[in-house]
């Protein structure tokens, strides 16, 4: 890690405490089966791969010229940090919209809510 750059600290930072709560969230959806823990854990996940491909992108942007690129690579940054917005978006788009278009085209209304350990709610 560069002592000049004061992001990347931040994003290393941000990547290893999203990934301790993921760590747990995801053991307390395995405690206790929550549909919800588990929607956390997913989402906790998602921000550690966001902040992995940001890390990814100020690591290139840090590369000197090369042929290929003689005025060098630091423009990357800018690049993956529209990639990780990108997925973030388009992701979670996708999820909605299935749930969305699953729940209009299959729905339960007359199935009891199981709330995962035994207990259920008609």
């Amino acid at each position: 890690m560069s002592s000049k750059d004061g992001s990347v600290k931040v994003v290393v930072t941000a990547i290893v405490v999203n990934f301790f709560v993921t760590l747990a969230k995801a053991i307390g959806w395995f405690i206790s089966p929550s549909p919800s823990m588990l929607a956390e854990a997913i989402h906790s996940f998602a921000d550690t791969a966001n902040q992995l491909l940001v890390y990814l992108g100020i690591k290139i942007s840090k590369k000197g010229p090369t042929r290929e690129f003689p005025e060098g690579y630091g423009q990357a940054r800018y690049l993956w940090n529209l990639i990780s917005a990108s997925g973030i978006f388009f992701i979670g788009f996708g999820v909605t919209v299935y749930h969305g278009v699953s729940a209009l085209i299959s729905p339960h209304h007359d199935e009891p809510i199981s709330y995962g350990i035994g207990v259920s709610v008609s």
